[in-house]
């Protein structure tokens, strides 16, 4: 974490040259990332995961969150609107719908992160639940349990990282091929959809799959539990003891507390 906000600054630095480079920055993006950071870290430790003490919550009590990082990462986001507020206003009245735009973008996709981060909580609490026969997971995170879904997300990082190359090339490639707006939408749906897949597929084979087990086999040699960060809150909750294991209210406890007392 301490490397992500000392390289923030160093890579930011150059684009303060001009408003249009501090505008198209998207500096909202930390903040979205940091919400999603920490939404799985809070998933994972509150309902997914022993407490340090050995006793392992209980999933169906209401559990507190802790907001102050919350809080932290929505303030990066206003940070960033307050900051094309204060800019000169000769500066920004030629680009005024641009900034404007960028404006709206920044407040839409901060509520959807929001929400997403809502949802994600939501369904961890509810695998944890359905494991214990509690009730049963929603509709909604069945369907992101499902095994397409479950691929693209093992890839999505790799997607990220590498779609921008296939998007490079495409504009090249459509004006070649002097498509209407029609066979331009079928081209990019069956062609240059697969080949973004396809190419990220092959970076997460050849370049974050290594990278993962060689750190799930340092944890496990230091004698951690290896967890992959890949499978998301969701999928999770197979490390979850049986249900009898777990303390409601304090009154059971698990076999591993009752023979250290």
């Amino acid at each position: 974490m301490a490397a992500v906000f000392a390289g923030i600054p160093l890579g930011m630095a150059p684009m303060l040259t001009s408003v249009r480079s501090i505008q198209g920055a998207c500096f909202w993006y930390i903040g979205l990332f940091a919400i999603g950071q920490i939404t799985a870290v809070h998933a994972s430790d509150r309902f997914l995961k022993p407490s340090r003490a050995g006793i392992i919550r209980d999933p169906t009590q209401r559990q507190r969150f802790n907001g102050s990082l919350l809080l932290i990462a929505m303030l990066i986001v206003a940070g960033y609107l307050a900051l094309l507020r204060v800019l000169p206003v000769h500066a920004i009245s030629s680009e005024l719908p641009f900034y404007t735009s960028y404006t709206v973008q920044a407040m839409k996709d901060t509520l959807i992160g929001a929400l997403v981060a809502c949802f994600l909580l939501y369904c961890a609490q509810s695998t944890v639940a359905a494991k214990q026969g509690v009730a049963r997971r929603p509709l909604a995170q069945q369907f992101l349990e499902s095994p397409l879904v479950r691929f693209t997300g093992l890839i999505s990082y790799s997607l990220y990282l590498t779609h921008c190359i296939v998007m490079g090339i495409l504009p090249t490639v459509e004006r070649g091929l002097f498509l209407s707006p029609t066979g331009l939408f079928v081209f990019r749906l069956l062609v240059a959809t697969p080949v973004c897949l396809g190419l990220a597929y092959a970076f997460y084979l050849c370049f974050e799959r290594p990278y993962l087990v060689r750190r799930a086999a340092a944890s496990a040699g230091r004698g951690e539990t290896p967890g992959s960060q890949r499978e998301g809150v969701v999928n999770a909750g197979a490390a979850v003891p049986p249900p009898n294991t777990w303390t409601r209210g304090g009154s059971n406890r698990s076999s591993v507390e009752q023979k250290h007392i």
